[in-house]
């Protein structure tokens, strides 16, 4: 889901360019479904359609051919190719904040419409932890939290921009 089966996520196009009338999610259970010592996969099912094209994509399985491995490869590489923020939600960042912000999931919220181009999946999210603690424009650039950030994010930076596509 989300990033693989929205479909304006690079991953689904890749996918749709070359089958259509296959489901990304298809394409997931039946790559889970493959792998050596798998006996079941779990999946995120919303309606009674979502259901019945898991289980006609088990029924029989047909594990991925090599050919689609190569296209599954293409997928992951257009995924790869957007320029998402690399934060791992760690939370290091937020101890000495002095605003609160949780700069975690200003960073999930800046990447989620980085892959979408809309707030409309996120906005709630953001919204309600905006409610528990700062604001990114609240952000007084003191770089605390870089200091504390494994993966030396430029966070000031970041959270500028979840401003200005947020608030």
């Amino acid at each position: 889901g989300g990033l693989l089966a929205a479909p304006e996520a690079p991953a689904a196009g890749v996918l749709k360019k070359y089958n259509a009338d296959v489901s990304v999610a298809s394409w997931a259970i039946r790559f889970a479904a493959g792998l050596e010592g798998v006996h079941v996969c779990l999946s995120g099912m919303n309606s009674m359609a979502m259901l019945e094209d898991n289980m006609a994509s088990c029924d029989p399985l047909m594990p991925i051919s090599a050919d689609e491995k190569k296209i599954l490869d293409e997928a992951a590489e257009a995924t790869r190719a957007v320029p998402t923020v690399q934060c791992t939600g760690c939370s290091y960042c937020t101890a000495d904040c002095p605003q609160k912000i949780h700069i975690p999931t200003m960073m999930n919220c800046y990447n989620t419409y980085i892959v979408f181009n809309s707030t409309e999946n996120i906005q709630r999210i953001h919204d309600m932890t905006v409610a528990r603690g700062g604001k990114a424009k609240d952000c007084v650039e003191c770089g605390a939290c870089e200091g504390h950030c494994p993966q030396h994010l430029n966070i000031r930076e970041v959270l500028k921009k979840v401003a200005e596509i947020y608030e």
